[in-house]
């Protein structure tokens, strides 16, 4: 709570201390850790965008993460045409055969 109330009022004033916002957020980080937070704390991103600053995402965890889904859909998709295959006999559904 002490992070937020400084971050917030620091990002009043960056004009009169001829601050970035980029300087502002590191200058938070430093902040945190002299409180003892392991990390930035997590503010939601209403109050990030009312403040004027920008979350960022680093692209390569992003191409990972979007990797991830892609391959956890495949398997899902791979898994169900093989019980299609292998359980269909042409009279029965596949829902006789669905795990559940």
């Amino acid at each position: 709570m002490a992070w937020a109330a400084w971050l917030g009022f620091y990002n009043g004033v960056t004009k009169k201390l001829n601050i970035s916002k980029e300087q502002l957020v590191q200058r938070s980080s430093e902040y945190a850790s002299v409180l003892g937070l392991s990390g930035i704390p997590a503010l939601p991103k209403k109050t990030i965008g009312k403040m004027g600053l920008q979350v960022s995402c680093n692209d390569d965890v992003m191409m990972i993460v979007m990797t991830m889904i892609m391959m956890m859909f495949m398997t899902v998709m791979m898994l169900m045409v093989t019980l299609w295959f292998c359980c269909y006999d042409g009279y029965t559904s596949i829902a006789k055969y669905a795990l559940i």
